[in-house]
């Protein structure tokens, strides 16, 4: 199989090995990629920022004729008979592995933390790896492999892993992208904040009203004596809302990909407008929180607010319903 490194910095690594195993496949990415809801959900340590609102193998399933099969593992043996089966096919898997004992990771011995990396061949006891989310191609000897495989299981991924890999539904259809309108990616995009048709989460908040409580968490995290705990919680925040920001850059391609670029241009402000917030986050967590950070990010977070509520309205009048009707089609 020919090495492509796929370079996209607004992916995250599983969501980049995807949309690069995908690509191999001659499949249109766009599309794919235009979830831009926002979930907030308190845990026991602090609280979950997700713009997601369905899992990637749903979205694969709906828009193209493609499955995307997830395995998993919890026997080292097994992981890796399974990823030497569908390399045999000469098909490429998406694996799991603790950046820790990665030996080509930037973090290795450093940092533990679940990473993807899509493995492409296997050749004389070597397999061929793309990490797409560092830039990194090469080969892992198998016995560096089983290694990573073992560690990795023992470590903090609960002692089971998965693999990731496309199967077309039907092997003599060259057909890949299923068509999607227009209409429904912006009519999903439009229930997922204001919060219509959703699956009801315990101890969360979803869409528009989500931005407001999430100037509560601020307020709540400065009030945090812990300097340790504060930090872990600031860069959390900060990375989770670098997701947020990078989904609405994803619908924005899209839109402007059919033409509808008042709406792309919304988004791109909401897009900036987020990524100035996870910044601001993360460059209070380098340094000591103090109200000043707080004061920039709670503005910015009125400004967004305005800026999302602006990108419905939108919507809702390309979709030739008013702001306080219903939705529905």
């Amino acid at each position: 199989m020919d090495f492509t490194l796929y370079s996209e910095t607004r992916f995250n690594c599983f969501h980049v090995c995807v949309a690069a195993a995908l690509l191999r496949k001659n499949a249109d990415t766009v599309p794919l990629f235009t979830q831009s809801g926002y979930l907030v959900t308190k845990i026991d340590d602090g609280v979950v920022i997700n713009p997601y609102y369905k899992d990637i193998d749903q979205v694969i399933r709906e828009r193209t004729y493609m499955n995307l099969e997830t395995g998993r593992w919890n026997n080292k043996e097994d992981y890796k008979a399974a990823i030497l089966e569908y390399l045999d096919e000469n098909q490429s898997v998406i694996m799991e592995a603790d950046l820790y004992y990665l030996p080509f990771s930037p973090y290795k011995e450093q940092l533990h933390a679940n990473h993807c990396i899509e493995l492409i061949g296997y050749k004389n006891k070597e397999f061929e790896y793309c990490d797409h989310y560092y830039n990194c191609h090469g080969m892992l000897s198998l016995q560096e492999m089983s290694q990573v495989i073992e560690y990795s299981m023992g470590s903090l991924l609960g002692g089971q892993l998965h693999t990731h890999y496309l199967r077309p539904r039907n092997l003599h259809n060259q057909t890949v992208n299923v068509p999607i309108a227009l209409e429904q990616v912006l009519l999903d995009n439009v229930k997922a904040m204001l919060d219509q048709d959703m699956p009801s989460i315990p101890g969360s908040v979803r869409g528009l009203p989500a931005v407001s409580v999430t100037q509560d968490i601020i307020r709540e995290i400065g009030q945090i004596g812990d300097p340790a705990l504060r930090s872990k919680l600031l860069k959390r925040f900060a990375d989770e809302l670098r997701e947020v920001s990078h989904t609405r850059y994803h619908l924005q391609r899209y839109l402007v990909s059919v033409g509808e670029q008042r709406l792309a241009d919304a988004y791109a402000a909401a897009e900036q407008s987020w990524m100035v917030i996870a910044n601001l986050i993360f460059k209070s967590y380098l340094s000591d929180y103090n109200s000043t950070y707080e004061e920039r990010v709670l503005s910015r977070l009125e400004r967004v607010l305005e800026q999302e509520t602006y990108s419905i309205t939108l919507i809702q009048a390309l979709l030739g319903h008013s702001p306080g009707s219903s939705t529905q089609l």
